[in-house]
């Protein structure tokens, strides 16, 4: 498989959020990257996360998103360290997000993503897409 680019991540990524798809983890791999790369890439990289704070955050991220992906704070936090994207102590008391954060399967700009703003920015193009074809549709003038 050859690394995920920037545009093929942020397709895969709004697909998996805007499609509203089965829930879960996906299933196909890439899929899957894709998906706990951006919920890492709304961590500190630098900083040690308690499971609370872990906890916290994966719960909150579909919300913040705007998707349902039926996981659940121990599935996606077992999914990172079984992907290598999140290292835990011993104790399993401390996590960080893993320096190598993409696993040499996506392309080093993909850290520059911001996945929320990515979302935002596709959810106003579909708008904008949506007004202007009502517009066409009706033969009327919509205010954008």
């Amino acid at each position: 498989m050859s690394k995920i680019s920037r545009k093929r991540f942020e397709e895969r990524l709004v697909h998996l959020i805007l499609s509203g798809g089965e829930p879960g983890l996906p299933r196909r791999l890439e899929d899957r990257r894709v998906l706990l790369t951006a919920i890492c890439l709304e961590l500190d990289r630098r900083r040690v996360y308690s499971q609370r704070e872990l906890d916290e955050h994966f719960t909150l991220w579909p919300y913040r998103v705007g998707g349902r992906f039926g996981l659940d704070p121990a599935t996606i936090r077992r999914a990172l360290i079984d992907d290598g994207m999140m290292l835990r102590d011993r104790a399993g008391h401390e996590y960080r997000v893993s320096a190598d954060i993409l696993q040499g399967e996506c392309e080093p700009t993909v850290l520059d993503i911001d996945p929320i703003e990515c979302l935002v920015v596709e959810r106003e193009r579909r708008m904008v897409r949506k007004l202007q074809a009502r517009e066409r549709h009706s033969g009327g003038e919509t205010a954008l």
